[in-house]
């Protein structure tokens, strides 16, 4: 990382000395976070160890999370689902909050403003998650907005919703690879 050392003013180049060379770190150097074309990680590249141990957490941790609310509403004919801020909240626990980061791919909306002064509107959006490691998913998130007084206020809805939308379903992606990899090594040991 790139550290930066400072010229004082004559009144405090004594003082300096005594203290010596200062190393203060503004930003990190942005070449860290530039990858190599030839490595560009994927979706279906090979888990690292860090992954495996990561998405088998989270599979665990869903799991538990699943099994708790069935048994609080085993009453109920559908279980319900779990809450996206749950799901990313989650991901904050097992990945850490720098294991991984999200982004919008694209992001569509629809707003309509009928006759009663009302707004609504129907939003797409596509999000990727990325892991600290390079692996990465992409996923589809929806929503829609009813009957907002104004037109912003329908957008932001909307935006929100389909965005926590996409990344807990991308989150909830990475078990799928876990599920690949212990296929992948069945089979390979069965040879």
């Amino acid at each position: 990382m790139g550290t930066m050392a400072f010229e004082f003013d004559s009144k405090y180049r004594e003082n300096a000395t005594i203290l010596g060379e200062s190393t203060i770190e503004f930003f990190p150097d942005i070449s860290e976070f530039e990858q190599d074309s030839s490595e560009s990680p994927s979706q279906d590249s090979n888990l690292s160890e860090w992954a495996l141990v990561k998405i088998g957490t989270l599979q665990s941790r869903l799991d538990a999370l699943q099994s708790e609310l069935g048994r609080r509403h085993k009453n109920s004919r559908f279980t319900p689902k779990i809450a996206n801020h749950v799901i990313m909240n989650l991901a904050n626990d097992v990945f850490g909050y720098d294991g991984w980061s999200s982004e919008i791919m694209h992001f569509d909306i629809n707003v309509d403003e009928s006759q009663d002064d009302v707004v609504s509107g129907k939003a797409l959006a596509r999000v990727r998650v990325t892991l600290r490691d390079g692996m990465y998913r992409e996923s589809i998130g929806y929503a829609s907005a009813m009957k907002f007084p104004h037109k912003y206020m329908c957008y932001n809805n909307c935006r929100k919703q389909a965005v926590s939308n996409a990344t807990s379903k991308a989150i909830l992606s990475f078990t799928h690879l876990l599920l690949d990899y212990e296929i992948k090594v069945k089979l390979e040991s069965q040879l």
